[in-house]
């Protein structure tokens, strides 16, 4: 089974239960910016052609993978930490070097999608 894991250090975690929703949205939300989510525009009247939910794509519940967040809190400060959704930028990051080492190809336009990596595998694993 595939597991998502991030590690965050958020000082003293006021509320841990809200300290974890908010890496596992951080995660959720990063999975659905890499593999997902893409707006498709009309070049000429620069219009998005995808505003709505049935054609704007998202991960579904059976998408997600097993979420593990872990909480640094061993060093034992007194700093309270804000938690935002830091979990975003390491795992966008986490995920395109996932698909690079699954299959070779280095996609740098996001989403990664099937059909970019079939152009890079098609070009003996360049970027795509």
């Amino acid at each position: 089974a595939i597991k998502m894991v991030h590690v965050q250090d958020v000082g003293l975690p006021l509320n841990r239960l809200a300290v974890e929703s908010q890496i596992n949205g951080g995660m959720i939300q990063s999975l659905g910016m890499v593999l997902y989510e893409g707006r498709v525009m009309d070049a000429q009247l620069g219009l998005q052609l995808n505003p709505g939910f049935g054609d704007y794509k998202l991960p579904g519940s059976l998408e997600i993978p097993e979420l593990v967040p872990l909480i640094d809190d061993e060093d034992k400060r007194e700093a309270v930490i804000g938690v935002g959704e830091a979990a975003i930028i390491p795992s966008v990051g986490a995920l395109a070097n996932a698909v690079f080492n699954a299959c070779g190809v280095r996609v740098r336009e996001l989403p990664i999608t099937p059909d970019k990596i079939l152009m890079g595998l098609t070009k003996g694993g360049q970027t795509a």
